[in-house]
C-alpha cells in the first residue's frame, strides 16, 4: 500500500525547492516543518491568550466572544492563522 501522505509531502517539498529557487521571489511558509536545503527559517513565537485575543479583535470589530475565543485558542495562538481568522470574520459580517 501507498502512503499517500508521504508522497504528497514529497511533492510539497520538491514545489518548494522550485519556487525558492527564484532570485524575486520570497517564500512564507506557516506551521509546516520543512527540511529544504538553504531555506532560511524564522521563527514566530505563539502570542499569549490575551494577546491572541486583542489580535484577533482589532483587525475585526466583532463583539468579544466565548465561541471566537474558542476558536482562537484552536488555532494556538497562531499569529498569522489568528488574523487570517479575523480576515475571514470580517468578510462574513
Amino acid at each position: 500500500m501507498t502512503d499517500l501522505l508521504a508522497t504528497d509531502s514529497k511533492e510539497i517539498v520538491a514545489a518548494i525547492e522550485g519556487i525558492s529557487q527564484r532570485r524575486n521571489v520570497c517564500l512564507a511558509i506557516s506551521r509546516m516543518v520543512i527540511d529544504v536545503p538553504s531555506f532560511k527559517t524564522i521563527e514566530v513565537p505563539n502570542l499569549s491568550a490575551d494577546r491572541a485575543q486583542d489580535a484577533f479583535y482589532s483587525v475585526c470589530s466583532l463583539e468579544r466572544s466565548p465561541t471566537i475565543n474558542d476558536l482562537i485558542e484552536n488555532l494556538d495562538f497562531h499569529p498569522l492563522s489568528i488574523v487570517l481568522l479575523a480576515g475571514a470574520a470580517c468578510e462574513k459580517s
